[in-house]
């Protein structure tokens, strides 16, 4: 079961949960993160799960530097 987490997590279905659909241009800005984050250097075959908890990380902060909020 711990193999098809991984793949879960790793094809994108880690993507934080979080609603930004209401501010104008957080659909780019988010695609923007999104990108960003998948550009990062990581340690995916020591600790893909710590990998993926970065990224979502670093999503959610990317975001809010941009000014959009969780709503």
């Amino acid at each position: 079961m711990s193999l098809i987490a991984l793949v879960a997590l790793l094809s994108g279905c880690a993507v934080p949960a979080t609603n930004y659909s209401s501010q104008p241009g957080a659909e780019q800005a988010l695609a923007k993160c999104r990108a960003q984050a998948d550009n990062r250097p990581t340690d995916t075959p020591a600790n893909p799960f710590g990998t993926v908890a970065n990224q979502n990380q670093y999503v959610v902060d990317c975001m809010k530097a941009a000014g959009y909020k969780i709503q």
